[in-house]
């Protein structure tokens, strides 16, 4: 089952974030909603912060904790901020990027497709634009060179699409990578080069 699926079917087992009977629609029910915004929002970022740690137990428990949390919000297809940022692309973004940290680099690249799926659900159009950058490291450290590269590239791509220069330079950031690993001489790391100064106007 794809793992965007699995998120939905998780059940709400959380008693302290319910909403009591008869405020479904009121002022409570928006407030209970906020909330549980706020909740999964801390719970994503410690997940950032335990596979940043490498603790890959604590950072199970808060996906776990942030997706059941999201299966209660209603999902809706606008395209405000917050809606985008609490998303459940946000939360899959969070296993994208935690993975390798935690020294699991093929389960991210094994959700490829799932993601992608729910960021173009979610028109979640600021991590469309970053999620290549998950793909190029786990690619790297997996060895698989040319593959990484590639993903660069479409990162940068995305990047200028995006008109988002913070982007781009996390893009240079991984071409030096590549290059200063020794790496130079392959043909994909040398047109990411090109592409990149290219970009660049160098």
């Amino acid at each position: 089952m794809p793992i965007a699926e699995k998120i939905k079917e998780v059940p709400a087992t959380f008693p302290h974030v319910a909403v009591p009977a008869g405020q479904k629609g009121s002022s409570q029910r928006r407030s209970w909603e906020a909330g549980t915004n706020r909740s999964q929002n801390t719970h994503s970022y410690l997940a950032r912060a335990y596979a940043s740690d490498g603790d890959s137990l604590r950072f199970q428990r808060a996906i776990d904790t942030a997706q059941t949390l999201i299966s209660r919000l209603k999902q809706n297809s606008g395209h405000d901020e917050n809606h985008i940022f609490y998303s459940l692309s946000s939360v899959l973004a969070e296993l994208s990027y935690g993975y390798p940290e935690i020294g699991e680099p093929r389960k991210t690249l094994d959700m490829q497709k799932d993601i992608t799926k729910q960021i173009k659900a979610d028109h979640n159009t600021r991590l469309y634009a970053w999620i290549p950058l998950d793909w190029a490291r786990a690619y790297l450290m997996l060895n698989e060179i040319e593959a990484s590269a590639n993903a660069g590239r479409e990162l940068l791509h995305r990047a200028v699409d995006a008109q988002a220069p913070h982007i781009l330079t996390r893009a240079e950031e991984h071409l030096i990578t590549l290059e200063e690993a020794g790496y130079t001489d392959r043909e994909e790391v040398q047109q990411f080069r090109h592409e990149v100064n290219q970009t660049k106007g160098e």
